[in-house]
């Protein structure tokens, strides 16, 4: 963040550059627990043309924090009109994609809601805005979601885990994924944390140990890999690899230092968890 943070003082003449570098210290605010901050560095985007997608990206990184539960709602709602500018303006083959996407990410912001009309609305939307770049794939299904708010969380992992697996085999290398780079990470971490609830380890562990391969997109990888690496370390410690636990419970408390007061419970956890495993002693600062 700081070594971005200099190169942008210092001065990017075109103004995409100067976007890439602003949208990598977004990705660093939002990996390290700052999520506002990873807000406040995004609407310093410059748009460059017509088609410009800086509207959409608030909008994901707005949804994706509410749902992990890093930021109050309000954050997406006031970001949603930009997106749909944004998604409105589109004329290339991307456009239902991106309309896709748009509905796609409204029925995540309405799960965190626990909206179900919204969820719905948001599924007819998926349908109508006549993807055929992505929505083959099914990774925008939401009936998933749908029926984790009706109370049957099993089946609604279950549904998730098999389109994830499905997507996978389909197209691992994941090109599409550009067009919509939320839904691999939201649909795995749901279904884990699902499949856990169900006593189904195996099937979580192979759902978030995704980060650690090499395809892309990698910023949606970047933000999360510090949950994943938390929800990886209790798995771990539960199962009694105490290695592999020290190690997880590390990596998180490294990468996630400026957690909102909504996520500090998880740092207070990490810590405790990192302290027991390794004999009553207190973590080392790492940053």
């Amino acid at each position: 963040v700081r070594f971005n943070q200099r190169v942008l003082r210092g001065g990017l003449p075109p103004d995409d550059e100067n976007n890439g570098w602003l949208w990598f210290t977004a990705l660093s605010w939002a990996a390290r627990g700052a999520w506002d901050s990873a807000l406040t560095t995004l609407d310093r985007h410059t748009p460059i043309d017509g088609e410009d997608d800086s509207g959409l990206e608030q909008y994901r990184l707005a949804v994706l924090g509410g749902w992990l539960g890093a930021l109050p709602p309000d954050r997406a709602a006031m970001r949603r009109p930009a997106a749909a500018r944004t998604v409105a303006a589109i004329q290339t083959q991307l456009g239902p994609a991106r309309r896709a996407e748009l509905a796609w990410l409204d029925g995540i912001e309405a799960m965190t809601r626990q909206d179900r009309a919204g969820l719905a609305a948001a599924q007819a939307a998926v349908r109508s805005a006549g993807d055929t770049l992505v929505r083959p794939l099914g990774r925008t299904d939401l009936r998933p979601f749908e029926l984790a708010l009706r109370g049957d969380r099993q089946r609604a992992a279950d549904s998730l885990a098999t389109l994830e697996w499905s997507a996978a085999d389909r197209n691992s290398w994941g090109w599409w994924m550009v067009a919509q780079p939320l839904q691999r990470g939201i649909n795995r971490l749901a279904a884990a944390g699902w499949l856990l609830e169900a006593g189904d380890t195996a099937q979580a562990v192979r759902l978030l140990a995704y980060h650690e391969a090499v395809n892309p997109p990698f910023g949606e990888k970047l933000i999360l890999r510090p949950l994943l690496s938390l929800e990886l370390a209790r798995i771990a410690d539960a199962r009694g690899r105490v290695d592999d636990a020290r190690r997880l419970y590390q990596d998180f408390l490294i990468w996630y230092d400026m957690p909102p007061p909504a996520h500090r419970h998880l740092v207070q956890e990490a810590r405790a968890a990192l302290g027991r495993l390794s004999g009553g002693r207190e973590p080392s600062e790492t940053r």
